[in-house]
C-alpha cells in the first residue's frame, strides 16, 4: 500500500508541475503548453512501467525510536568471535509476519478492485468513441476536391497524405487515426466557402502533423487509470485545450482573426446538440477561451522550437528517470514478508530456499516445506541439504539424521554433517556417540556451513522481488543464515572446556577439532577454532601463536565496521561477487578491507604490553 502511495505521490507532482509550467507560460505559444502537458501524461503513463524495472532507491522515513521490548532488526556481516556457547540472536522480525487467513480478501485488494471497476468504466466511453469512429471512417464516401486541397496544403510540408471523407452523422471537421490518419469533413462542408474550407482543413492537418489524436488517446487512457484524481482530468481538458488554440494558430498565420472567429462560432452552434468523436474542430465547452486567443493580436504563436523540444522532452525524462527508482523504506518486516511470499511462488531452488530461509522463524513448518522442495530440485546441492538440516531441527516431527547422512556422504571432508550427533549425544549424555562425533570432526579437516554459496545463491532472488536493495538482501540473508547456524556451535565449544581437556584422549581430538573449525568459512566457525586450540596448545607454540594470529585478524577487520558497512552499501554488486568468489567469508573480509583501503593483515602484537596479548 505505501508503494501505491508513493506512486500517487509521484503523478501528483508530475501533473500539479505541469499545471504550474502551463500557468508560468501563459505568454507563450500554446503548442509550448501543449508539449508541457502532454510530456506530463506521458511521463504519468510510463511510471508505474519504469518502477518495475528500474533498481530501487529506499528512501528512509524517520520513525520513533523502538520501545525497549521491541526486538532490534539487526544483519551484521560477521558475527563476533565466542569462546562460550553462543546464544541464539534475536531473529528479526522480518522472517515471521503472520500470513492473512487463506480464503479472506485483504483491504488492499479490495480497494485494487474498485479501482479495477471504476477504470474499466471509464474506458467503455473510450471504446465505443472509437468503434464509432470506425463506422465513420467505413462508411464516409471520399471527397476528390478535399483531397486536392489537401494535396496543394501538403506540397512543402512533406507529410503523408491523409485520407479526406464526407459524412452526414457529424455536424463539423474532425481528425483520427494513428498509422492512416483521416480528415473527416460533414457533408455540408461542399456548400462551404472556399476559405472556410480551407480554414477546416489547415486546422485538422495542423493536428495530424502534431499527431494530436495518439497523444489524446493516451491522456484518455491516463485519466481512465487516474479517474479519482482531480488534476488528472483538469490537466486533460487543458491539454485539449492547447492542442486545438495550437492548431487555431497554424490557421492564423494565412487567415484574418475575425473571420476564422466567426467559423468557429458557426460551427460551435452547429456541435451545440450532437456529440462529436475524435478531435472536433469546434466545441461550445472551450469556445469563449480559444476565440478570446484567436483575436488576441498580442499572443504568440507558432510551433515549438527544436531547442523548447529538446529541454521539455529532456525534463520528462529527467523526471521519469529521477521518480522510477524511488521506494519508500517500508518496515523490514514487512517488505521481508512480501519478499518471502513472492518467492515461495516461484519453482526455482535457490527462490524456494530464500523463502524457506526467510520465513524459518515463525514459520518453521512452511520454512521446511519449502525447503525440501528446493532440496529435491538439486539433490547434489551440498549447501541446501545443510540448510535443509538446520531447518529441519527446528520442527519436532522431522528426523535430521537422513540429511545428515547424505551431508557427509555430498561432502564427506566437511565436519559441520556431524554437529547434529555431537548436539544429540550431548544432550543425552552418551559419551561413547559424543567422543566418536567429536573424532568425526577432527578427521574432516574442515567445517564449512556454506556461508559465502548460500549468501551468493539466495540474494539475488530476494533483491529481485524489488521489495529490497540487493544490499538489504545481502544482509537479510547474512542474519538469517546467523540465526541458523550459531546455536550449533554451542556445542562443539563445550566439548573442549575445562574439565575434559585434561584427559589426553580428548586433548588431542579437541587439537584436531580446533584445526577443523580453524579451516571453516566463517569468521565465527574460525574464532570459536582459535578459541579451543588457545586453550588446548600451550602458550607461544606453534599452533597457539597461530590461533592468536587468527583471532587479531578478525579484531583487526572488525575495528573498521562503519567503513566496511559504507562501502558495502555503496558496492553491492561487487560486494556479491565477492561472495561468488570465494570459499571462506574471511577471504571476502580480507578482500572488503583492501577495497577501503585498510591493512587486512595485523601487526604482530608486542609482548610486553598486557593489552595486545589475548587470553586463551
Amino acid at each position: 500500500m505505501t508503494t501505491v502511495l508513493l506512486l500517487l505521490l509521484q503523478v501528483t507532482a508530475v501533473l500539479a508541475a505541469a499545471l504550474l509550467g502551463v500557468r508560468l507560460a501563459s505568454g507563450a505559444r500554446a503548442a509550448v503548453r501543449h508539449l508541457i502537458l502532454a510530456s506530463a501524461f506521458g511521463v504519468v503513463l510510463i511510471l508505474p512501467l519504469a518502477t518495475l524495472v528500474s533498481p530501487p532507491i529506499f528512501m528512509e522515513i524517520p520513525t520513533l525510536p523502538p520501545r525497549a521490548a521491541d526486538p532490534v532488526v539487526a544483519a551484521p556481516v560477521a558475527p563476533p568471535p565466542v569462546e562460550v556457547e553462543p546464544q541464539r540472536p534475536v531473529p528479526s522480525p522480518a522472517m515471521g509476519m503472520t500470513a492473512p487467513p487463506a480464503g479472506s480478501i485483504s483491504s488492499g485488494m479490495r480497494l485494487f478492485l474498485v479501482w479495477a471497476v471504476v477504470s474499466m468504466a471509464f474506458l467503455v466511453p473510450v471504446g465505443a468513441s472509437l468503434l464509432h469512429l470506425q463506422s465513420i471512417r467505413r462508411r464516409g464516401r471520399p471527397w476528390p476536391e478535399g483531397t486536392a486541397r489537401v494535396n496543394d496544403l501538403l506540397k512543402a510540408a512533406g507529410m503523408r497524405q491523409p485520407l479526406v471523407l464526407l459524412h452526414d452523422g457529424i455536424a463539423g471537421p474532425i481528425t483520427s487515426g494513428i498509422l492512416h490518419p483521416v480528415i473527416i469533413l460533414p457533408c455540408s462542408a461542399v456548400n462551404w466557402s472556399q476559405g472556410h474550407v480551407t480554414n477546416a482543413l489547415v486546422h485538422e492537418l495542423e493536428h495530424v502533423r502534431r499527431r494530436d489524436w495518439p497523444v489524446h488517446l493516451v491522456s484518455r487512457t491516463v485519466c481512465a487509470l487516474y479517474w479519482f484524481h482531480p488534476l488528472a482530468w483538469i490537466a486533460w481538458r487543458a491539454l485539449r485545450l492547447e492542442a486545438e488554440r495550437a492548431c487555431d494558430d497554424a490557421v492564423l498565420a494565412q487567415e484574418d482573426a475575425a473571420t476564422y472567429a466567426e467559423q468557429l462560432l458557426e460551427l460551435a452552434r452547429n456541435l451545440a446538440h450532437k456529440s462529436a468523436p475524435g478531435l472536433p474542430m469546434a466545441s461550445g465547452s472551450d469556445l469563449s477561451t480559444r476565440i478570446r486567443s484567436v483575436l488576441d493580436n498580442m499572443r504568440q504563436r507558432g510551433r515549438v522550437g527544436k531547442v523548447m523540444i529538446t529541454g521539455i522532452v529532456l525534463a520528462a525524462v529527467v523526471a521519469l528517470a529521477t521518480l522510477a527508482p524511488l521506494r519508500v523504506s517500508e518496515d523490514p518486516e514487512i517488505r521481508m514478508y512480501r519478499a518471502a511470499d513472492l518467492l515461495a511462488k516461484r519453482t526455482d531452488a535457490d527462490s524456494l530456499a530464500a523463502a524457506g530461509l526467510l520465513n524459518s522463524h515463525k514459520h518453521p513448518e512452511q520454512a521446511l516445506r519449502l525447503i525440501a522442495q528446493a532440496s529435491l530440485m538439486a539433490p547434489d546441492r551440498a549447501d541446501l541439504v545443510w540448510l535443509h538440516i538446520q531447518l529441519c531441527e527446528a520442527v519436532a516431527s522431522c528426523d535430521p539424521e537422513p540429511l545428515e547422512i547424505l551431508l557427509r556422504i555430498l561432502d564427506e571432508q566437511n565436519g559441520a554433517g556431524w554437529f547434529g550427533a555431537l548436539a544429540r549425544a550431548s544432550e543425552s549424555g552418551d559419551e561413547a556417540a559424543r567422543s566418536a562425533a567429536l573424532a568425526a570432526i577432527a578427521r574432516a579437516g574442515r567445517v564449512d556451513i556454506y556461508w559465502t554459496t548460500l549468501i551468493a545463491r539466495l540474494s539475488p532472488p530476494v533483491a529481485s522481488t524489488k521489495e529490497l536493495s540487493l544490499f538489504e538482501a545481502e544482509t537479510g540473508v547474512v542474519g538469517a543464515l546467523a540465526a541458523a547456524a550459531i546455536p550449533a556451535l554451542g556445542d562443539v565449544s563445550r566439548a573442549c572446556t575445562g574439565e575434559r581437556l585434561m584427559r589426553e584422549d580428548v586433548l588431542e581430538v579437541c587439537r584436531g577439532v580446533a584445526q577443523s573449525l580453524l579451516n571453516g568459512d566463517t569468521v565465527i566457525i574460525e574464532s570459536i577454532g582459535a578459541s579451543i586450540a588457545k586453550r588446548a596448545w600451550p602458550e607461544d607454540s606453534p599452533e597457539w601463536v597461530a590461533a592468536d594470529e587468527a583471532r587479531r585478524t578478525w579484531d583487526n577487520g572488525s575495528g573498521f565496521g562503519g567503513s566496511t558497512e559504507k562501502w558495502m552499501r555503496a558496492n553491492a554488486r561487487e560486494f556479491l561477487d565477492l561472495f561468488e568468489q570465494h570459499r571462506r567469508e574471511q577471504d571476502v573480509q580480507h578482500a572488503v578491507l583492501v577495497a577501503i583501503g585498510r591493512n587486512p593483515n595485523p601487526s604482530a602484537p608486542n609482548r610486553n604490553d598486557p593489552r595486545q596479548i589475548h587470553a586463551p
